[in-house]
């Protein structure tokens, strides 16, 4: 299961690659490009049994560094967005509700690979790195939003419009 949902979320991820090659976000680009590498290495991983001979689990073990990558993505790529005051809600263009929906794919992801740490079936690395990808999807979907000029909706209590008729402009 976890292979199949991370592999899931690389296939994603180039959905998104190509919306942001369609909304002119070339750093968008390059950057989901990498990303989709280094969930090939989580796929590799994840992929090599316990039982497997030291020289395959040499190659294919989860390097520390990309977890330090990601954090530093995450401020590199935070720092260009407004600090968040509200929740936001999916949306805000179509790379970016792709991107919120990778974050979630990416969630589900990480939820499969914790039996497999526990089981010490997969380096926690890999648990830390999926983690850390899904803030940073979240960083890049409110980037996307700004760079293609649309607006963040945030949310609403539902206590303040559950008895208007709908009227968006009210939202």
């Amino acid at each position: 299961m976890a292979i199949g949902n991370t592999d899931e979320l690389a296939s994603l991820l180039g959905v998104c690659r190509e919306l942001a090659a369609k909304d002119n976000i070339p750093e968008l680009v390059e950057l989901l490009t990498r990303l989709q590498c280094c969930l090939q290495d989580v796929n590799a991983h994840l992929a090599t049994p316990p039982q497997s001979s030291e020289k395959r689990k040499d190659q294919t073990k989860m390097d520390s560094a990309m977890v330090d990558w990601i954090h530093a993505e995450i401020d590199r790529w935070g720092d260009q967005v407004p600090p968040v005051k509200m929740f936001i809600l999916a949306g805000g263009g179509v790379t970016a509700a792709h991107l919120q929906l990778a974050r979630s794919v990416c969630r589900r992801a990480e939820r499969s690979v914790v039996p497999l740490v526990r089981a010490e079936e997969a380096d926690p690395q890999a648990m830390k790195f999926l983690n850390r990808l899904s803030d940073l999807l979240f960083v890049l979907g409110r980037y996307a939003t700004m760079k293609t000029g649309h607006e963040e909706v945030t949310y609403l209590n539902p206590n303040t419009f559950l008895d208007q008729k709908f009227d968006r402009k009210k939202l």
